[in-house]
């Protein structure tokens, strides 16, 4: 028992909001607009890329077909 104790020692945190000053704290908005678009661009990219390996594919299985 003594050396699970070594090895993954506990600790606390006190954060109580008296030892925060106002400008410590940093408001993060769940929806940023950045965020956002950001997600949308990478779904698209990701989106054209399946459709590009998909065509490229159909193409290697057309030429197999001709020869």
């Amino acid at each position: 028992m003594q050396e699970d104790n070594e090895k993954g020692q506990d600790f606390e945190l006190d954060l109580s909001e008296e030892d925060l000053d106002k400008d410590d704290v940093i408001e993060i908005s769940p929806e940023d607009p950045v965020l956002s678009q950001l997600d949308e661009e990478c779904e698209k990219s990701n989106d054209l890329l399946e459709r590009l390996q998909r065509l490229q594919a159909e193409f290697d299985n057309y030429r197999k077909r001709m020869d």
